[in-house]
């Protein structure tokens, strides 16, 4: 049997269990009740590509041809989601037998400048027309210290591209004064975002944000974000709006 084995270092891991505790002979007995005790025990999800040696992908792998190791310790997976495309499955077959990719476009206003925000709606709308989100569901929100919803999800790319147009003549959106003094804002929007898709669909997300945040001390709270998004099956794919409109000429609003 072939045994892969995947690496975990500087992963939080809950664990839930009741402490044993040393009692004196001439200690009281616990009392009993009838009552529960529930413990929320965190899940961490682990993405994984497995190719043989020509590139293509091993079908047929069970949660028993995988070891997982933390710190020293082989530690079993819990269940296993598979999803193998093999060069015999064309993409119409691949498409119809599995549920469609849900795809979130994610504006964050708090840290576009007002010159990039058109520049980033355009690209999205590039994105669409080209054809990279046929057969996929797309959300598109935006953040803006709270969480708006401009289209839930659909697989119709007019609708998308309908939505995105909208958004460039919304003047609460292109000429919003978003300045804040704190990222409260930002981190709470990503917590409710990740909320929201969590509860929509139990299957992968992949998040596509369009952000200019710059190196920020929020160590503590991307972590916890970043162990929401996980709960929630998010990939999180950041753009960075300065690049978008090419080599050579320099981003509107910064220098070439």
């Amino acid at each position: 049997m072939r045994r892969i084995s995947l690496i975990l270092t500087g992963l939080w891991l809950a664990l839930a269990g009741v402490p044993s505790v040393a009692q004196d002979d001439d200690a009281t007995p616990p009392v009993e009740v009838d009552k529960t005790e529930r413990a929320e025990v965190r899940l961490v999800l682990l993405d994984t590509v497995v190719i043989d040696s020509d590139g293509n992908p091993v079908a047929g792998l069970r949660k028993e041809d995988f070891e997982i190791r933390f710190a020293g310790e082989i530690v079993a997976p819990d269940v296993l989601e598979t999803r193998c495309e093999t060069e015999s499955q064309s993409p119409q077959t691949t498409a119809s037998a599995s549920s469609p990719r849900k795809l979130v476009l994610a504006f964050d206003y708090l840290h576009l400048p007002m010159l990039q925000r058109e520049d980033s709606l355009e690209t999205a709308k590039k994105l669409v027309r080209q054809g990279h989100t046929a057969g996929d569901e797309v959300m598109i929100v935006a953040l803006t210290g709270g969480l708006r919803i401009e289209q839930t999800f659909t697989e119709d790319p007019d609708v998308v591209l309908a939505s995105l147009k909208r958004m460039q003549k919304d003047i609460s959106l292109w000429n919003g004064n978003f300045t804040h003094a704190t990222e409260f804002g930002f981190v709470r929007s990503m917590t409710a975002l990740f909320d929201v898709l969590g509860a929509a669909s139990v299957g992968p997300k992949a998040v596509v944000m369009y952000s200019g945040m710059q190196d920020v001390p929020l160590d503590l709270e991307f972590e916890r974000i970043a162990a929401i998004a996980a709960a929630s099956r998010c990939a999180v794919y950041t753009v960075d709006p300065y690049g978008l409109v090419g080599p050579g000429i320099g981003p509107r609003g910064r220098p070439g």
